[in-house]
């Protein structure tokens, strides 16, 4: 990593992510023998510093698979690692798949996964969803190749969450909640056996552990090494990946470390490692790299008698010029009013920047001539006054609106009387208005 420092910002935000990635991505270990991957973890924060979005929530399955055809650590080479997630990525197309841990299981190693979902986080649901069935299934022995991992099977199958670049939950985003995630299997019962009372008495004591939590689970068959080399339907074992809802990150995870380190309720349980609190989406989540910033304005060129195309395209110049760089305009409407031509554009800016567009607005929006020059300054003959701008940025919305009295001519009619006209903007903004002569002050 010694020539990483040289390579500018970017490369320093991904140092400064590194610091995280020491510790195993969405999951902790039951007894201290996980040992961190961390080259694809690397690449990941890598490529999203790049791309700016190390902070865009994605949603992650975290699952440990045993293979018990790679022995040792050293066993899970390179190569073996590359053919690892092509297998998995052709179970789950359009997937980044990120081995994070290895630890020895059941003869074999067991490598520690979280698989990324692109796109919108609904859609990175059902994707991922999609995914746990499969390893649910069985049949995993169908999927990899056996002269390279031997049988696989799973240990742990967590439910989709939110997660970052590298797999680590991201917490307390509005509209996410958190959950604790935790597998343990019944050593001392076949599958069979774990009958839906027994079932009902193993949610029950969570929910007494932890009073008020909402208890759900998923199980999936573990058949280790202690099966035989071509397994052994009779020496399987039942695991129940469950997950607890409905409480504060501190009880699920005190709750977690109860259950981690006292599973032996109902016979000889264990837990596996990858338990976790990790934060899951509701199904309102709106991720805030989806959301982005519009931004309406409501102009008017006062007294322009048409809004041909002439007109309505150096306005748009003139607003493009008002706003950031990277913002897109385009004109909503053009519409000939009692004063003047009333033009409507349209601003998406490419992430949420609620903030930033309300400040600009309530700057633009009451200033007399905020379009300044020739073409809609005060020294036009069609000035351009803005009357309302309309921030939204997902469910936050805003509006600023102004009205204006524009003086278009003034006489004298004595040492201290006058006359005068003016014309309100919008059109039907003032009902009554009056003019205020004031004497003036000659300076010798």
């Amino acid at each position: 990593m010694g020539g990483a420092q040289t390579g500018g910002p970017r490369w320093a935000a991904v140092l400064l992510i590194l610091s995280a990635l020491l510790q195993v991505a969405g999951q902790e270990a039951a007894d201290g023998t996980v040992s961190p991957l961390l080259e694809d973890r690397i690449v990941a924060a890598a490529l999203a510093a790049s791309s700016g979005t190390s902070s865009c929530p994605r949603v992650a399955l975290f699952f440990s698979l045993t293979l018990l055809g790679v022995k040792r650590k050293q066993d899970f080479t390179p190569t073996v690692k590359i053919a690892y997630k092509q297998t998995l990525a052709r179970m789950a197309p359009g997937a980044t798949i990120i081995p994070v841990a290895i630890d020895a299981e059941d003869l074999g190693q067991a490598i520690h996964t979280v698989a990324l979902f692109p796109g919108a986080v609904p859609a990175g649901v059902v994707a991922a969803q999609q995914l746990a069935a499969k390893l649910r299934a069985g049949g995993l022995n169908a999927h990899f190749d056996q002269r390279k991992f031997g049988r696989v099977h799973p240990e742990v199958i967590s439910e989709p969450y939110l997660a970052d670049s590298t797999g680590d939950t991201i917490p307390s985003l509005p509209g996410s909640h958190p959950a604790g995630m935790i597998s343990v299997a019944w050593y001392d019962l076949r599958p069979d056996q774990v009958t839906a009372g027994k079932r009902q008495a193993y949610v029950a004591a969570i929910q007494k552990l932890l009073p008020g939590s909402v208890v759900t689970y998923k199980t999936h068959i573990d058949d280790g090494d202690w099966t035989g080399a071509g397994g052994n339907a009779a020496l399987e074992k039942l695991s129940m990946d469950t997950v607890i809802s409905n409480a504060s990150p501190a009880a699920l995870a005190k709750a977690l470390n109860t259950i981690r380190t006292r599973p032996a309720s109902f016979g000889q349980m264990a837990p596996e490692d990858g338990y976790a609190v990790r934060w899951v989406p509701d199904s309102d989540f709106v991720s805030p790299c989806d959301v982005r910033t519009a931004l309406k304005l409501t102009g008017i060129l006062a007294f322009m008698p048409n809004c041909d195309r002439q007109t309505t395209t150096a306005y748009l110049a003139a607003i493009k010029a008002s706003l950031p760089s990277d913002v897109a305009t385009t004109v909503v409407s053009a519409t000939r009013v009692s004063s003047g031509c009333q033009v409507v554009t349209s601003s998406s800016y490419p992430d949420s920047r609620h903030t930033p567009a309300l400040t600009l607005a309530r700057r633009l929006v009451p200033t007399p001539y905020p379009l300044g020059g020739k073409t809609f300054g005060s020294g036009s003959s069609y000035p351009a006054f803005l009357v309302e701008g309309d921030v939204s940025t997902g469910k936050q919305h805003d509006v600023v609106t102004s009205k204006f009295v524009l003086l278009t001519s003034a006489t004298a009619t004595g040492p201290t009387t006058g006359k005068g006209s003016a014309a309100p903007i919008p059109g039907n903004s003032f009902v009554k208005y009056e003019f205020k002569l004031q004497p003036a002050k000659c300076l010798l």
